[in-house]
């Protein structure tokens, strides 16, 4: 699991920290766990994201299934707009997802998302 750090103590309501920040390395052709986005009661936010590949490439895929389909396995992953980059790269969601998760396509990727 990656580095969860808030920036400040404020939370959304039942969901993530305002100014949560994550962070973590996908090893060589492996997927990251996915990272589930709460609700935060109070409408959508944006949500940054993005990958540095530090050889290689890699992608980021997001899913609208519920945290009990994503838990077990069986929820549908669409990938981000971005497609598989070779380079630094970064989306804004500004729409409702519940997970993020990362694909080294090869090579090691840096994975970061900013809420």
């Amino acid at each position: 699991m990656g580095n969860l750090i808030a920036r400040n103590g404020r939370l959304l309501s039942d969901g993530n920290p305002a100014g949560w920040i994550y962070s973590e390395t996908v090893a060589d052709g492996a997927t990251s766990d996915p990272v589930k986005i709460k609700p935060n009661g109070k409408g959508i936010y944006a949500i940054s994201v993005g990958i540095i590949p530090e050889t290689g490439s890699g992608k980021v895929q997001f899913s609208l299934d519920s945290e009990s389909d994503i838990d077990g396995g069986s929820a549908d992953w669409f990938d981000w707009s971005a497609g598989e980059v070779t380079g630094g790269t970064s989306a804004t969601f500004t729409s409702a997802i519940s997970a993020l998760r990362c694909i080294s396509i090869s090579g090691n990727v840096k994975f970061k998302i900013l809420i």
